[in-house]
């Protein structure tokens, strides 16, 4: 072989050489210029030799940049190996880069405008509707729909120290009899015209007027009439005339030489009572006059709650709980307050055990639920309060301290809109709406890569496949260990420390190879002088 060949040869791998360390340095270049570039993959260069010429080969390995929060759910990082999707037109694209937005027509978007993929699930199975990928798609008319309420719970406590009052009125001073000087109680067998507040012996048919009212307000008239031919000469024929005044609403004793009429019923009370004679018998007496020694009172706890027909229209419920004379035991009133009528299961007993803890509830006209007509057309509102099985009053107690009740929760719900969404590590973005209900939207899809290294970069942080990376294989985040999360952005993964070695490293090789040029060159000069 000639020396001019093995010089031709020799320029030829030099040149290929300063190639090699120019694309390094070009490769370096971008690597730096995209150091805070979102979801960048720092890009590598090995050299091979190749026919003798050294030749240099450019890959991506994927390694984990680290998160940085944004705040913005629209903004999403994978941990893993996976890629999201993304579409332009026909043509599909992979990246770690998830700053997306929601453009004008509701289509999940990167900066450029390309579509997320991923599956719109039908919120009505909560299942995928359809297994092809396809754009994700926040509607943003979308309305969660109405739910009638089936079920209520209850919590709170009923206070035990509230006891029922019967309303009381009493004689102011008591009536007395003398006997040897000594001053004692009247009892009813003890004969009126012997008591000391009788200033003049009662004749038969004198007069003792009863007026007042009953315990609703209702007026009371009556007379007892003094005599053994009429209501008799004793304490206990006037308390019977009295007894018989009231009838069953109120009854009457002597008790320590004091009248007193009681409610038979305890709660609030217009009972009144005033006993006095005539003006014309012959007898005279000073009865004293009553008084109010024990307001009627009947401890009624209140609570109100909410409920909602079939087009979600609210209803308001006020139950009401009236402690009764039995310990532990309140009786319980729903009223709809005029927002629809009240058909089934309106009253009912509650019971407690001594310790405080729920006992019973029985509905009152042996209901087994409480039904409800809203009076606008929609069906009735069967509503299970769950008292049989326990568990509609499981938090509700009675113990010695205040009362406190509260609906617990309820099953129905009036129709939403929809206010903002998230998205969960699954990459489900999930819907929340104006009355409460979060609803599964759709699921963002994922794609991983036998040798994600070898996928083909498009410029900026996305990727295509190639023979090299395989086929992508589509998945949602859980299936393939990687988790999406919403409010981050992966950075770059550049290391600048080490990109700058790689630059020096590249400089110098390139600095090298041209000295192997400049030798060269010199060697064909000197070999050119010889021949001459």
């Amino acid at each position: 072989m000639s020396t001019n060949g093995q010089n031709i040869d020799g320029f030829s791998t030099a040149l290929s050489g300063l190639n090699a360390q120019q694309s390094k340095l070009e490769v370096v270049g971008n690597n730096i210029a995209n150091i805070n570039t979102i979801g960048f993959k720092s890009t590598r260069m090995t050299f091979a030799e190749q026919f003798g010429s050294t030749i240099g080969i450019s890959y991506t390995p994927l390694k984990q940049g680290g998160f940085q929060a944004t705040g913005n759910v629209t903004d999403l990082g994978i941990k893993g190996n996976s890629f999201f999707i993304l579409k332009n037109n026909e043509d599909q694209y992979f990246t770690r880069d998830g700053g997306f937005s929601v453009d004008k027509d509701g289509v999940f978007v990167n900066g450029q405008g390309f579509a997320v993929q991923g599956w719109m699930i039908d919120p009505k199975d909560n299942t995928n509707k359809s297994n092809e990928l396809g754009n994700i798609v926040i509607d943003h008319n979308f309305m969660a729909e109405a739910q009638p309420t089936n079920n209520v719970w209850l919590t709170g406590n009923l206070n035990a120290g509230l006891n029922p009052e019967n309303e009381v009125w009493s004689s102011v001073n008591p009536l007395t009899i003398s006997a040897d000087g000594i001053e004692e109680l009247a009892d009813e067998e003890s004969e009126i015209n012997s008591l000391n507040q009788t200033t003049s012996p009662f004749q038969s048919g004198d007069i003792i007027h009863i007026s007042g009212t009953d315990r609703a307000g209702n007026e009371i008239t009556s007379s007892f009439i003094f005599g053994d031919d009429f209501d008799g000469t004793t304490i206990a024929g006037l308390m019977s005339k009295i007894n018989g005044a009231f009838g069953n609403e109120s009854e009457v004793q002597l008790l320590e030489g004091k009248i007193l009429l009681s409610d038979k019923e305890t709660g609030d009370s217009e009972t009144t009572i005033n006993v006095f004679s005539d003006e014309q018998n012959t007898g005279k007496i000073n009865i004293p006059g009553f008084a109010n020694i024990t307001a009627g009172y009947t401890p009624i706890v209140t609570t109100s709650m909410v409920v909602y027909d079939a087009l979600g229209k609210a209803h308001e419920l006020t139950v009401q709980y009236e402690k009764t004379i039995n310990p532990g035991e309140w009786n319980v009133m729903i009223d709809s307050n005029g927002s629809g009528t009240v058909v089934d299961g309106g009253t009912g007993t509650l019971t407690f055990d001594a310790n405080g803890s729920f006992l019973n509830f029985e509905y009152g006209d042996s209901s087994t639920e409480f039904v409800l007509d809203p009076g606008n057309g929609t069906p009735l509102l069967n509503i299970n309060f769950n008292m049989n099985i326990h568990e509609g009053f499981i938090g509700l107690t009675q113990f010695d301290s205040v009362s406190s009740l509260s609906l617990r929760s309820q099953d129905g719900k009036q129709s939403g809109i929809l206010t903002g969404f998230n998205v969960d590590a699954d990459g489900i973005i999930k819907g929340m709406f104006s009355n409460g209900e979060v609803i599964d939207l759709s699921q963002i899809a994922t794609a991983q890569f036998a040798n994600a290294d070898g996928l083909r970069k498009e410029g900026g942080s996305l990727y295509m496949e190639s023979k090299e990376s395989g086929t992508s294989q589509i998945e949602v985040a859980n299936e393939n260990a990687s988790t999406i999360s919403s409010g981050v952005l992966e950075m770059s993964n550049v290391d600048l420390a080490n990109q700058f070695t790689q630059m020096i490293e590249a400089q110098r090789g390139f600095q090298a190879t041209s000295r192997v040029v400049t030798t060269l060159n010199e060697v064909m000069e000197e070999a050119s002088r010889l021949k001459r």
